[in-house]
């Protein structure tokens, strides 16, 4: 991280976006009023725009964390404003209708921050809360909730894995096409899962949170605010 802070190899570069993500959230919740809230987030937003639109980087990822911002907020005000998502759905109609008649889709990259057109951000956002709805339904289905409920305990390892899994996966079976592409994925994640039930990884990773527990238990009973 230190060594190459502009170019974290594979998937990593998510864990550190995401830190960034939480720590600028952590301060914004923190601000007393709703209004002073929106109004920072929309500002961290433009600003990752523009840092977007002038190809300008920041160490660790810092650049993309502020523009994503704006669906970890979201999600988070989901929870309390559930008509957030009838006013992504609006306008994502609208720009989905616009990107039609102009016949072209517009390029993302969270990674490097890089979108071509501002707007897709309510596309996205809509279709993170119509995900959001349909596992709601779904959760009805035991087997399938099941199922769900499983992969979301071992997403950390999938996430984690499942692009190396699926180097190795395309010097057997080349993407062909689009279907290829929709089988090689859910075998990289047979194959990550049973990697991680041999290496037993999420056993490491469940010690370490345990340890960490006990020090921030320790902190709270000894009078320090977390």
């Amino acid at each position: 991280m230190l060594i190459r802070p502009y170019g974290v190899t594979l998937t990593l570069w998510f864990f550190l976006a995401l830190f960034n993500v939480c720590v600028l959230f952590r301060f914004i919740d923190s601000l007393n009023t709703n209004y002073t809230k929106l109004l920072l987030i929309a500002f961290l937003f433009c600003t990752g725009l523009i840092f977007s639109n002038y190809k300008i980087k920041l160490p660790f990822y810092i650049d993309s964390a502020l523009t994503v911002l704006v669906f970890f907020a979201a999600g988070f005000y989901y929870k309390k404003i559930k008509s957030i998502k009838y006013f992504c759905y609006i306008i994502s109609l609208i720009v989905g209708l616009y990107y039609m008649y102009k016949d072209r889709i517009p390029e993302v990259n969270l990674k490097e921050n890089i979108y071509s057109d501002p707007s897709c951000i309510f596309i996205s956002l809509c279709l993170s809360f119509l995900i959001l709805d349909l596992s709601s339904k779904l959760y009805k289905y035991k087997l399938i909730q099941k199922i769900l409920s499983y992969l979301g305990k071992k997403s950390l390892i999938i996430f984690t894995l499942h692009i190396l899994i699926l180097e190795l996966i395309y010097l057997f079976l080349p993407k062909n096409n689009e279907v290829y592409a929709v089988l090689n994925t859910f075998l990289a994640i047979i194959i990550t899962l049973f990697i991680n039930k041999i290496l037993k990884i999420e056993v490491q990773i469940s010690y370490l949170q345990c340890k960490m527990d006990l020090i921030f238990n320790f902190i709270k009973k000894n009078g320090y605010r977390e």
